[in-house]
């Protein structure tokens, strides 16, 4: 016991020995350090109080910068063209219309593109090729000769 407290510490039997040093080095009686601490374990209560609060104001700014995020995407969305099927058969359309006006000498891809783009209309990068094939293997709409497609013309029955 006298190696935990040190040469010239003498314990009685029964008494309780409370000599706590402080930072400094020097004894501090039992009553200024549980005052101190009471004062420290305030003082740290008062920070968790500040900090929630700080806390509830942070996820209340988030929580709007969400909403507003979210309703941003929304108009957002209300605003964007309608893109899938109608653009698709719009440019359909097109390629027929321009296939029968070229009907005679037949029409390239490039050409295509090219009256798409004059008229200004919304075209993919495969565009007109995807279309082509389309009508060529599935609706058997058109006939390709070396790069130029020509439309079939439909026996009607």
């Amino acid at each position: 016991m006298d190696e935990l407290l040190g040469e010239g510490s003498a314990v009685g039997e029964g008494e309780i020995l409370v000599d706590i040093s402080s930072p400094l080095g020097h004894s501090v009686d039992a009553m200024s350090l549980l005052a101190e601490l009471e004062a420290k374990v305030e003082h740290y209560q008062e920070r968790v109080v500040y900090y929630k609060a700080k806390l509830r104001v942070w996820e209340s700014a988030l929580r709007a910068a969400r909403e507003e995020v979210m309703a941003s995407a929304r108009r957002d969305v209300k605003k964007q063209p309608a893109v899938g099927p109608r653009k698709g058969v719009a440019n359909r359309a097109f390629v027929r219309e321009m296939l029968k006006a070229h009907a005679a000498a037949g029409v390239t891809p490039k050409q295509l593109r090219q009256l798409a783009e004059e008229r200004q209309l919304s075209i993919p990068r495969n565009f007109p090729y995807a279309i082509l094939h389309k009508f060529k293997t599935r609706t058997e709409e058109v006939r390709d000769e070396g790069g130029r497609y020509f439309p079939i013309e439909k026996a009607s029955d």
